[in-house]
């Protein structure tokens, strides 16, 4: 696993730029997609889109489909979050406040009336029944990026746990299955839908995440049993087809859902966990077994995100796609594999280009909306780097202002040099900087009535040399990485 840490680095901006209230105002109206996911069989691709009214968002987010072959316009479902499609692909579970249940050209129906929060819905291997993840008595789920009501009365004196429950898609009865006493992270079904796998800690969820371990629960008797504790934080339990192995991501972490590390197994009956990707200068983000053998996963490396087929027993990882954008599940998921991984849908957004639904072969996605079609970044080019600090590996993106192009410096020299220094001066500084910071420092020059010289300028852009054809002067540094664009919509 390789440790490491993104950040952008971006440079003053000058008074040509757009100003700060313009550009939120700008992110505040892209179309953002929370989630996508993609039918079993690769035939459908479902998302959730923020509801944008009047250039804002609403806070509400809604729920589309449509056919992969573009044969019919998509379909707009419902209001809701956290999709999940039967394994069948004929059936689509989203939770809005309440468990919902859509049938693929038909309507929706609610299954639920519970009072609590609802997660993360999964079909049973056979359909036959529905798990969700469920807070009874609670606002929210208490995750890294929710929202909690104030406390009142005795703080801390009320523990909500998120319990794993099961849900008839017929009648909509429910069962808390898991003990109260454990908050559920995540979890997946077995292949035979008789046992989960779950990471949990006792309550309450949102202080105690970074000490999970790994369990085995069977889904008659909701008794659980530890089967790995990891020596810092785990994440993404999936079973393998063959339901001998049990396959997670496990590192240091900073939140839940923030995801990367390492690819680790261990068996379902029991014993030790392995590490099936020490050797990488990367962190796998996210995995899904097509066989027991072999596991398409998604990791970070450097500033990029790629994809790979992981063979388990002898940790070679074959290169499928590699791109300057994030592939990832967890907070903000932007990732969905079919059934056999020949298809994948992803939320694709990188520094120029904003988030757009796309779906296909891995590395031939063609998009499936184009809502953001037109909209132009309000900043310049992105540049990747990369350094050592404290003996870590750390990446940055410098991000550009816009309109910052190579070109003439303007120049004036200082009165009484002399034609030869002039001509000397001339000559060394003619291949330079000319972006929007420079000129706005020779604006400001000329109305104070001051000299305007390399001098002046190198104050406002420090870094603008005969070598550099670009102003890289940072002013401050923001959390980023690949698909910033989408990051940044987020953040507002």
């Amino acid at each position: 696993m390789k440790l490491s840490l993104v950040i952008a680095l971006v440079p003053a901006v000058a008074a040509a730029q757009p100003r700060p209230g313009a550009i939120l105002d700008d992110l505040a109206a892209t179309h953002a997609f929370e989630e996508v996911a993609i039918s079993p069989d690769g035939q459908r691709v479902a998302w959730v889109e923020k509801v944008i009214e009047r250039g804002r968002d609403t806070g509400r987010a809604a729920v589309f489909a449509a056919p992969l072959d573009g044969k019919r316009p998509a379909v707009r479902i419902g209001e809701g979050r956290h999709l999940a499609w039967s394994h069948d692909a004929t059936r689509l579970a989203y939770i809005d406040k309440q468990l919902y249940v859509a049938t693929i050209g038909g309507g929706a129906r609610k299954l639920t009336s519970v009072a609590g929060y609802l997660t993360d819905p999964a079909w049973s291997p056979d359909d036959a029944r529905i798990a969700v993840l469920f807070a009874e008595h609670a606002a929210s789920g208490g995750g890294a990026i929710e929202a909690r009501p104030p406390e009142t009365g005795l703080i801390g004196g009320e523990i909500h746990n998120q319990r794993l429950t099961l849900v008839d898609p017929r009648s909509g009865a429910a069962r808390q299955v898991s003990p109260a006493e454990l908050n559920i992270y995540e979890y997946d079904w077995s292949p035979d839908g008789r046992t989960f796998a779950l990471t949990a800690a006792p309550g309450p969820g949102d202080n105690n995440w970074w000490t999970a371990q790994l369990y085995t629960m069977p889904a008659a008797t909701g008794a659980m049993t530890v089967l790995h504790k990891p020596a810092l934080q785990i994440a993404l339990p999936r079973w393998s087809p063959d339901g001998a192995t049990i396959g997670f991501i496990g590192g240091l972490m900073s939140d839940e859902g923030a995801t990367g590390g390492d690819v680790f197994t261990v068996p379902a009956a029991g014993g030790a966990a392995t590490n099936r990707t020490a050797a990488r200068p990367s962190s796998p983000n996210t995995l899904t077994w097509l066989s027991p053998s072999q596991m398409l996963i998604a990791e970070y490396v450097g500033g990029s995100s790629a994809l790979g087929m992981l063979d388990v027993a002898t940790g070679k990882l074959e290169r499928l796609w590699q791109g300057d954008e994030g592939i990832h599940t967890g907070i903000f998921s932007n990732y969905s594999v079919s059934r056999d991984g020949r298809t994948v849908a992803v939320i694709r957004s990188d520094w120029q280009h904003p988030p757009e639904i796309w779906a296909g072969p891995i590395g031939a996605w063609k998009p499936i909306t184009s809502l953001n079609a037109g909209r132009r970044a309000a900043w310049g080019p992105a540049k990747s780097l990369s350094w050592t600090s404290d003996g870590f590996s750390v990446q940055g993106w410098l991000l550009y202002p816009r309109g910052c192009t190579a070109g003439r410096r303007r120049w004036r020299p200082r009165a009484g040099r002399s034609r030869r220094s002039i001509r000397r001066s001339s000559r060394r500084w003619a291949t330079s900087c000319s972006c929007p910071i420079r000129a706005a420092a020779t604006a400001r020059a000329r109305r104070s009535r001051g000299p305007t010289s390399r001098t002046s300028a190198a104050a406002t852009c420090a870094t603008c040399s005969p070598a550099s054809t670009r102003c890289s002067r940072p002013r401050r540094s923001i959390p980023g990485g690949s698909g910033s664009w989408a990051g940044a919509t987020a953040a507002t």
